[in-house]
């Protein structure tokens, strides 16, 4: 178990979900803890339950709560400094916070949502590590990402948010190569499915619906879903000394999804809660389920020759002359079905000496020196 007494962290989205149980992980191993979050209801919720973690582990840690949100340079800024100025310190960053547009697809996509969940993904996030980075540095300290297993599995449906998540990915590996030399070190985490107040923020109920089954069940390790707490416990051992030399890696903690894919069922199940349509022909005009001549009017289900009157079923010579079925010298002069050597003269198909007078079916040694040598060689 990572002991973090004496060390300073900043776990952000921690009203609730991954941020919620990392923050109380941490404080229960011992470290100081700044909490934020925009639900300052909930955040009070989150700094009582770490203080009780920290308690019952015999620590006297403090935790400390900044609301407001990430998106805001002020905010950020006042992040760092009010837990700097309370600890003294900063040596974990645990970027948590993010945001989530369901079910958005290219024809749902605007400018609007596409600037909001970037900035908050990851605009509020690189800034947000480039104000901690002193501070880091000076500690030799290290950064957690919180991005998603989105980044990996290619689907029709939140479009902005997996490709939010795929700019986290190679922000971490990018950083890691620039910070690294200044003794920080970067890392992220990419969560499957994890039940988390943000799920149920979905236009469906994810709890009620066999989208949750379909999940949990394409999951190979265990068939289901997984928990905040997995999530945090992989967060705490990148942030501690026992992945001292480990950077620019993007863990998936997905009991091996990305090794089998998107869930098969997945489009079926918010089809069944009438939420989104399976691509048809409507939406994706340049296919057909049923591909039929008056549509792609270059295919045809049973080609015929006077479809395509290039090709033909049972190919006869007089539609290509230069293909016969059967094969005659007649036909072709230079080909002869057997072969000759009156029609070949320069070859014969049994080879003979008086034939072919360079070649002796035994090799013979024929000079005096040889016959000398070897003595008389029977003929």
């Amino acid at each position: 178990m990572s002991d973090f007494r004496g060390k300073c962290v900043i776990v952000t989205g921690s009203s609730s979900g991954i941020g919620e149980s990392t923050a109380i992980l941490f404080a229960s191993r011992g470290a100081n803890v700044t909490v934020c979050g925009r639900d300052e209801t909930r955040l009070q919720r989150v700094v009582d339950s770490c203080l009780h973690a920290g308690q019952d582990a015999g620590h006297t840690n403090r935790v400390i709560a900044v609301p407001g949100d990430l998106t805001s340079a002020d905010v950020r800024v006042d992040t760092i400094k009010k837990t700097v100025e309370t600890f003294g310190q900063l040596d974990v960053l645990v970027a948590n916070h993010g945001g989530q547009h369901f079910i958005q697809g290219l024809n749902e996509v605007t400018e609007e949502k596409f600037d909001s969940l970037m900035d908050m993904n990851v605009k509020s996030v690189l800034f947000l590590i480039k104000e901690a980075v002193p501070h880091l540095e000076r500690s030799g300290g290290s950064v957690i990402v919180t991005s998603s297993i989105a980044s990996t599995l290619c689907g029709t449906v939140n479009l902005i948010y997996n490709m939010s998540k795929a700019a986290i990915d190679h922000m971490v590996r990018c950083l890691a190569l620039e910070l690294g030399p200044r003794g920080i070190r970067v890392n992220a985490i990419n969560p499957t499915l994890v039940e988390t107040r943000i799920a149920r923020n979905a236009p469906f109920d994810v709890y009620q619906s066999d989208v949750l089954k379909y999940f949990a069940e394409s999951h190979p390790l265990h068939s289901r879903s997984s928990t905040p707490e997995e999530q945090g416990e992989v967060i705490l051992f990148l942030a501690s000394d026992a992945a001292r030399f480990v950077s620019g890696e993007c863990v998936k903690v997905d009991g091996a999804l990305a090794q089998k894919g998107f869930p098969r069922n997945f489009y079926k199940a918010l089809s069944s809660l009438s939420v989104v349509k399976e691509p048809d022909a409507t939406y994706q005009p340049t296919y057909h389920p049923t591909y039929h001549p008056t549509y792609h009017p270059t295919y045809h289900p049973t080609y015929h020759a006077t479809y395509h009157p290039t090709y033909h079923p049972t190919y006869h010579p007089t539609y290509h002359p230069t293909y016969h079925p059967t094969y005659h010298p007649t036909y072709h002069p230079t080909y002869h079905p057997t072969y000759h050597p009156t029609y070949h003269p320069t070859y014969h198909p049994t080879y003979h000496p008086t034939y072919h007078p360079t070649y002796y079916p035994t090799n013979v040694l024929r000079s005096q020196r040889d016959l000398s040598r070897v003595g008389p060689i029977p003929l």
